[in-house]
């Protein structure tokens, strides 16, 4: 990849761990005057002394002193040499013991010997301006670090190992081959050049834009991985709904009791299931006679009914279907839901018959959260209800908003193109609507940038990344 311009080449300083107490902090330093600062505040060894060579990535024993020769820590450098590094410059690290309050005075140690504070994703900006990775590579570096289940850490991985770069690489060619053709037919109409034939042409762009919209479609996907599904319990009082969300769990998180109305408030809990990410809501129980601070229970349920992606409709199997009930079902009859009949432990009164008939049969999971019995189906239909089970995380698929916008110009400019050729304009207009295609395709992985999308990307990083 080609090394950018970089408008500030000075020397950035940062804590790359979290603050709080640890075992250990890492501090990093990169820049032009990364020897010049270390070589000031390292001395080497037992004896201290002043550090002559940096040895490329070695660790070296030694200690933090000040101007005035005092220690104030000691500590591990590992020194990397430019251009074999993470940013392209020279960097080097510093292990060093884990109180806050010491790495800040190292940083301002660094600061006063010629460095400054990193900005946030400074690091991995740089690490992009050097020609280290590309913009798509540069957001998976913070799709990965924000991630929250495996699934998550595996998608975003493979986007550093650039994966999505390869498929946007694969889109560019075929775009780039059109246009070859396309250019050839206009400068040399009368030449007899191999082209494509009328539908041939006609063909190209449709697959081409179903590919596009394919890669459109993944950004679904890319959402859930990072922001995962909102799952809302709702049924009516004293069905099982807390005692769900407790073995969900496997904890007590919600207060259980035979008594209905227990639950008066909503809670929301995250939960990890099969490498997706679920933000489980228990909800008040619906009911019409319910008391006044019921109600506003109620009224929160019903409020993330409508931001809810997936329903856990719960009844109990041990009574018959009541009118409260159908009420709910009446509630929830065009969302996505999955039916739980629980209380499978007692002998069962409940006619299933309504609920299939109206959510499906497969969609129907007869459980008991005493005994956990049928648990596991009911997590197995979770992850299918969302996916389809088509749970792949070597799929390549958009993982940020950027990269959905920019790829919806890109399918834009390619229905421009197939409107210009089913209506038999200049290929002129063709041509120009392709190579808008290609900038677009430059701009998602940075080939072309400003300083605007850079601050759009790198604003949602942590300082020190």
């Amino acid at each position: 990849m080609p090394k950018r311009t970089i408008l500030n080449d000075d020397t950035i300083c940062a804590v790359a761990t979290p603050a709080g107490e640890g075992a250990i902090h890492l501090i990093r330093i990169s820049g032009n005057k990364t020897r010049a600062v270390v070589t000031a505040v390292f001395r080497a060894g037992k004896k201290k002394k002043k550090i002559r060579r940096l040895v490329p990535r070695n660790s070296c024993f030694g200690y933090i002193v000040d101007d005035t020769g005092t220690v104030l820590d000691e500590v591990l450098l590992t020194f990397f040499k430019s251009p074999h590094t993470y940013t392209g410059d020279d960097l080097a690290e510093f292990t060093i013991h884990g109180n806050y309050l010491l790495a800040q005075r190292i940083l301002r140690l660094m600061i006063k010997q010629g460095a400054r504070l990193a900005e946030r994703g400074e690091f991995t900006k740089r690490a992009f301006l050097n020609g280290k990775m590309d913009l798509t590579q540069a957001e998976a570096v913070h799709e990965l670090i924000a991630a929250k289940t495996a699934v998550g850490v595996d998608v975003a991985f493979s986007h550093l190992e650039g994966s999505l770069r390869q498929e946007i690489g694969t889109v560019r060619e075929q775009i780039v081959a059109l246009l070859s053709e396309v250019e050839a037919y206009v400068d040399f109409p009368d030449e007899d050049i191999e082209v494509y034939s009328q539908k041939k042409l006609r063909d190209s762009l449709h697959v081409l834009t179903l590919h596009v919209v394919s890669l459109q479609a993944s950004y679904d996907h890319g959402a859930i991985i990072r922001e995962g599904v909102r799952a809302v319990i709702v049924g009516k009082p004293n069905v099982g709904k807390s005692s769900l969300l407790n073995t969900l769990l496997r904890r007590d998180r919600a207060l259980v009791s035979a008594v209905p109305g227990t639950t008066r408030d909503s809670l929301e809990e995250l939960l990890d299931i099969k490498g997706i990410l679920f933000r489980v809501i228990d909800t008040a129980g619906i009911r019409k006679r319910a008391t006044a601070i019921e109600q506003m229970g109620i009224a929160r349920t019903e409020a993330y009914l409508t931001e809810s992606q997936l329903v856990i409709f719960v009844l109990d199997g041990s009574v018959p279907f009541s009118h409260e009930d159908r009420s709910i079902m009446g509630h929830i009859m065009h969302k996505n839901v999955i039916v739980v009949v629980n209380k499978a432990d007692l002998p069962q009164r409940l006619s299933r018959g309504v609920a299939e008939k109206t959510f499906g049969k497969k969609n129907c999971i007869v459980l008991s959260t005493k005994t956990r019995a049928g648990i596991e189906k009911l997590e197995r239909a979770l992850v299918q209800r969302v996916w389809q089970g088509k749970v792949s995380p070597d799929a390549c698929m958009l993982t940020s908003e950027r990269q959905y916008a920019v790829l919806s110009r890109v399918h834009e400019s390619l229905n421009h193109a197939r409107t210009a050729f089913d209506e038999r304009v200049s290929l002129e207009f063709l041509a120009f609507d392709l190579r808008e295609a290609l900038d677009a395709l430059a701009e998602l992985v940075g080939a072309v940038y400003t300083d605007d999308i850079l601050d759009v990307v790198f604003k949602k990083f942590c300082i020190g990344k």
